[in-house]
């Protein structure tokens, strides 16, 4: 007599079996792309947090969290210098507006006669920095324009330094253009 009961105790190895951890990865892959699909539209209807625009004729103060650089006076580590300039206040509106266009995911929201406010995105989670320019209007002629920023990121705590990268890229643009 044959036996036959090997035959059914055994599974076919002609079929490859889907193995159980490829399941569990397209899972995770799934919740993770649903999850930044949500952070982006959440992140993308954000708005600032924080004061935009002049108050008494200044860029407001960054806030006590490390993701704010400015050049106003007494930013301890969150200060940089100011941009200078020897021209007119809107040929240096039109440089900081052209400039601002090289970096990518960019936008211009505002413009006024001697303030600019641009929107900087990140590429992954499209948080929002917002970057004002102004060029105060009690500054001798003779002498080349000072242009006071502030960059801060609208989300979050830290931003990991972008802030100042971003604006220490920007000034040196800036410098390479006007020279």
């Amino acid at each position: 007599m044959n036996d036959s009961s090997d035959d059914n105790a055994r599974p076919n190895d002609s079929r490859r079996r889907f193995p159980k951890r490829w399941g569990v990865a397209i899972a995770l892959l799934l919740v993770l792309g649903t999850s930044l699909f949500t952070i982006r539209i959440v992140m993308g209807r954000q708005m600032p947090t924080h004061r935009l625009g002049l108050i008494d004729g200044k860029l407001a103060p960054c806030p006590d969290s490390p993701n704010c650089v400015t050049t106003a006076p007494g930013a301890g580590d969150k200060s940089m210098e100011p941009l200078q300039f020897t021209g007119t206040v809107d040929e240096a509106l039109d440089r900081l507006e052209t400039i601002a266009r090289t970096f990518p995911r960019t936008r211009v929201v505002s413009r006024t006669d001697r303030y600019l406010h641009i929107e900087f995105r990140s590429w992954l989670f499209r948080f929002v920095d917002d970057v004002e320019f102004h060029i105060p209007p009690d500054q001798e002629a003779d002498r080349p324009l000072r242009i006071d920023f502030r960059s801060a990121s609208r989300t979050g705590y830290s931003d990991l330094g972008v802030n100042r990268k971003r604006m220490t890229q920007f000034a040196s643009r800036f410098s390479a253009s006007t020279d």
